[in-house]
């Protein structure tokens, strides 16, 4: 299992663009239920406050093939 990296979310300002990248924990937090829970109210908040909301998903070529069982 691969220990979580983000706890605390951080955010980067495109200025030119008007854009605020934001990386977020994800669902089922390795750190614990608890950590969990507590992620899950800061994305909520963090969303509700937001103008618009896009996502971003990061995979490797590896794990998208093993989602298509190629």
């Amino acid at each position: 299992m691969v220990n979580s990296e983000t706890f605390l979310p951080t955010f980067k300002k495109d200025e030119v663009n008007d854009l605020l990248f934001g990386d977020i924990a994800g669902l089922q937090d390795t750190n614990g239920v608890l950590i969990d829970f507590i992620n899950s109210f800061m994305v909520k908040k963090i969303f509700q406050l937001a103008k618009s909301v896009r996502f971003i998903f990061v995979m490797t070529k590896v794990q998208l093939k093993n989602c298509r069982g190629v």
